[in-house]
């Protein structure tokens, strides 16, 4: 199904032919010498061509630049609105304005973000010489070789003796580089730059004008580490807050920018009358250096693709709102912001020019060829998704309270087209938002996450429906699937809206007809295991979306198999639920019994096959839900995964409904046993981490029909998987 976006699509072209005709306008009155009538086409042509790039996918980045450049027209048109008012000096302005930014900054970051730095020290420490070492050389070289006036030379250094900007997470993302790695640079380069800064001036402009270091370092303690702890802090107590942020954020400090960037320039125009080009000249020139350079010396130090593109994001964009902030605070001089504000635009510019052509080719890894995803080194997502702990149980309890129903609907009616579209909230249990979408008396299924986690796979779960519906298997239709950030703040699915309850209501209502469902499962897991795929795991989805192919991204389903078992071990050892002697025994067992594992070609499986994620009534199938740990892998790990909860009187029609399609062996059933210690073993490192034995109410799938505790259950299950193994 496709469903045309034209009304919107007609309103960014109609934006980018309006702009045309302002530019067209303002040519002809300035030939007609019409004096008050070019400064405002300008403006009108820039912003038009803001909003008209907002529709495009490579030059949306391109907006803000353009809003930057409509702002310095009216500035040089109109230099008196930007210097003063009521008597009252702008400049006083930048500091709180820059405050505010950095403070908004803080609140997207978390501790993680610096901490991170322990698990990739090495390219952290690569990314901070190259930051504080190539950037304000560069800056000083190009002063003295551009002979430029003093002042003005002493913001070209001081812009490039600070640390990385805030927009280069986004150019990264666009980019395919590393997100948490340019996350944890920029926050560790912002920490550091109450020393680096300073020092690195001290050390090349002291040349040109008295450098107090004391005073430096006291202004950005002031202007940047405390507003963004108390972003940090924000961030922690209003979490819940969070989607609204998201939406406000970023045009406050886009909006605060321009401010400052108009106030600047207002105090610098007749300089920048007589010494702009050359001062654009030594932007362009100083950013590419910093992209070279920070790519170069990544490249020597032999850091992957990845992460050389992303150094050299963060060596290449400076924070040009802190320079700005030094300039006027501690130097007392507009000339010297006047370079922030030059290089901040341009910065933008190539930046966005920069991501279009990364984003436009994968990332290989240097050392294995391939090119990486967000689960190259996840075996269940859950689980080994790289957030601390402290996140993850944000991360999995936060659907709970957020609501983006507005973000939902004007996404609904971007798609749809239909401004009368309503949203309701499905109730989704879960780590994802849920909500219904009504439009021309049709309903259609929303899913999300908040694009907070580096996580692409919903494509991939899309891909996988679409294989197992061609086969007669049930399930949802995917009309539309975004991952790219792009346009919005989410992740997101609009689906097929299946009738029916989750049979797990049934099930603990003790209604549902588990033979007949039984069968019908068996028929469909057979029917979805008949499809042959190549590779094991998860799915390359660089290589899906470049190649249109579907591919495993290891090499065997052994591989697969023991990807991350040494720390799904050592966790639940260091957290007592087994003993050393316990996990030496499963290790030796999965080991003597690993020859089953030998795969040619693996299957699709679900990995989640469960009664809550079935859709129908008591006794029918209407579909199978929640893709999103769908694998190539052997068919036995799906029939596990039932095993893992539930009994003979639902395993038992089963089988019987696989092997009406299928062949189940002796062998196969073995399998089961290896597959479900290998379960059992990462769903209790979940209930582990997650503290769903301290609190079995938040453990919303649990059978409480059972006496034991949940966490009874779960040993008694993998010691089932266990003393099976010992028998074999």
């Amino acid at each position: 199904m496709t469903i045309e976006k034209t009304h919107y699509n007609r309103f960014y072209r109609a934006m980018f032919l309006l702009g045309i005709v302002f530019l067209g306008s303002a040519f002809v009155s300035f030939a007609a010498s019409l004096n008050g009538w070019p400064g405002p086409l300008l403006i009108l042509m820039f912003l038009s061509l803001a909003v008209a790039v907002r529709g495009t996918t490579h030059f949306k980045g391109l907006s803000f630049t353009l809003c930057v450049l409509a702002t310095v027209t009216a500035t040089m048109f109109y230099p008196e609105w930007f210097i003063s008012w009521g008597g009252f000096e702008l400049k006083k302005l930048i500091v709180p304005v820059i405050q505010l930014i950095m403070f908004g900054m803080g609140t997207t970051l978390c501790l993680g973000d610096f901490t991170r730095v322990l698990k990739m020290p090495r390219a952290i420490l690569i990314g901070m010489i190259l930051q504080f070492t190539v950037m304000p050389i560069a800056g000083m070289l190009l002063a003295k070789s551009l002979g430029l006036e003093t002042m003005v030379a002493v913001g070209v250094i001081l812009v490039g003796s600070c640390p990385g900007g805030v927009a280069s997470n986004v150019i990264t993302y666009l980019a395919r580089g590393s997100v948490a790695l340019s996350v944890t640079m920029t926050a560790c380069s912002t920490l550091l730059s109450p020393l680096m800064t300073p020092f690195m001036m001290k050390l090349l402009a002291q040349q040109y004008t008295h450098i107090d270091f004391a005073a430096m370092m006291l202004s950005i303690i002031k202007m940047i580490i405390l507003p963004i702890a108390a972003g940090l802090i924000a961030n922690k107590l209003l979490h819940k807050y969070s989607q609204w942020r998201d939406r406000i954020l970023p045009i406050f400090s886009m909006a605060g920018l321009c401010f400052s960037i108009a106030i600047i320039t207002a105090l610098s125009r007749d300089l920048l009358l007589t010494a702009g080009i050359l001062l654009f000249s030594a932007a362009v020139i100083h950013n590419a250096v910093g992209y070279v350079l920070g790519y170069m010396g990544a490249k020597l130090a032999k850091m992957e693709e990845v992460a050389c593109r992303t150094i050299a994001i963060e060596v290449g964009l400076q924070n040009g709102g802190m320079a700005s902030g030094i300039a006027i605070n501690v130097l007392d001089s507009a000339k010297a912001a006047l370079a922030p504000a030059i290089f901040g635009a341009w910065m933008n510019v190539s930046g966005s020019l920069l991501a279009s052509i990364w984003g436009r080719k994968p990332a290989a890894d240097n050392k294995k060829g391939v090119v990486p995803t967000s689960r190259s080194d996840i075996y269940y997502w859950k689980c080994d998704n790289p957030l601390p702990t402290k996140e993850k149980l944000l991360y999995n309890r936060k659907y709970e309270i957020a609501d983006i129903s507005d973000l939902v609907r004007q996404i609904g009616i971007d798609y749809f087209g239909d401004p009368r579209l309503s949203v309701t909230s499905a109730n989704g249990e879960g780590n994802h938002y849920t909500y219904i979408l009504k439009t021309d008396g049709q309903a259609f299924f929303f899913r999300a996450d908040d694009g907070k986690t580096d996580d692409d796979y919903m494509e991939a779960e899309g891909a996988a429906m679409s294989l197992v519906r061609r086969c007669g298997v049930c399930v949802p239709e995917v009309y539309h699937c975004d991952v790219s950030l792009r346009k919005y703040p989410i992740r997101f699915q609009i689906m097929e809206l299946v009738p029916g309850k989750c049979l797990n209501q049934y099930y603990q209502e003790q209604i549902l007809n588990k033979r007949k469902i039984g069968i019908q499962l068996g028929q469909m897991l057979a029917r979805m295991h008949a499809i042959k795929l190549d590779g094991f795991g998860f799915f390359n989805t660089r290589l899906l979306r470049h190649e249109d192919r579907i591919e495993g991204l290891d090499q065997s389903n052994k591989a697969y198999f023991f990807k991350r078992l040494d720390s799904h071990l050592k966790c639940l050892c260091d957290t007592e639920f087994l003993s050393r002697k316990q996990t030496d025994e499963i290790e030796m067992l999965l080991e003597k019994h690993s020859e089953m594992l030998e795969l040619e070609r693996g299957s699709v499986v679900h990995k989640d096959i469960a009664f809550w994620n079935l859709i129908g009534t008591e006794s029918r199938i209407h579909a199978i839900i929640d893709w999103d740990d769908v694998i190539i892998g052997d068919p036995a790990d799906d029939l596990s995964v039932l095993r893992c909860f539930y009994d003979e009187e639902v395993l038992t029609p089963v089988y019987e409904g696989y092997a009406e399609i299928a062949e189940v062996t002796d062998l196969f059933r073995a399998k089961t046993s290896l597959y479900l210690v290998r379960n059992m073993l990462w769903k209790a490192v979940i209930r582990t981490i997650m503290q769903y034995y301290e609190n079995p109410e938040v453990f919303i799938l649990h059978n409480r029909r059972h006496e034991k505790t949940l966490k009874e259950l779960t040993y008694d299950r993998l010691y089932m998987g266990i003393e099976e193994l010992r028998h074999l």
